[in-house]
């Protein structure tokens, strides 16, 4: 696993639509997991979240992510791996369940290392498919003749 830093600013401004947001997402966790700490995170800096609940924008995008079959949910086990043997939409059910319904604050008065975040390192870890490794290629390569996949093909919502 590498190491959690945070977004560079200007990477984030880049990142323009909600397509771009999951592909940001999809390539910075290629070959790796991610927590939904830091995905949360990832979608804090967003600019079309800035000011929304938490919790809500955050699992709305990861559902999509889900559903597009783009990413799995699961536990870190060491080094390891190892995604929840559930339908995303169950996994999803457990994620809501382990996260608090405050439904804020809002995203901007939100920081790295707060402590929202640091507890949600432990609700659950994600990971790309082979699927959403090909829409990472896609963000990466700019052209869906690299990837193998039209943006529609990748899943890309």
């Amino acid at each position: 696993m590498k190491s959690l830093a945070p977004v560079e600013e200007a990477e984030t401004r880049a990142v323009a639509g909600p397509a771009g947001l999951i592909s940001f997402v999809l390539a910075e966790n290629r070959n790796d997991v991610l927590s939904l700490g830091m995905f949360a995170y990832y979608v804090s800096r967003h600019p079309l979240c800035q000011g929304r609940p938490l919790r809500s924008t955050a699992l709305r995008y990861l559902e999509n992510a889900l559903a597009a079959g783009l990413m799995t949910v699961g536990d870190v086990d060491g080094d390891r791996y190892r995604p929840w043997p559930v339908p995303y939409t169950e996994a999803l059910e457990r994620i809501r369940a382990a996260w608090p319904d405050n439904n804020g604050p809002a995203f901007d008065d939100l920081a790295f290392d707060e402590p929202a975040f640091n507890e949600l390192r432990d609700v659950c870890w994600l990971a790309n498919t082979a699927r959403g490794d090909r829409a990472a290629d896609l963000r990466a390569y700019g052209s869906a003749r690299s990837s193998g996949l039209s943006p529609d093909e990748a899943g890309l919502p």
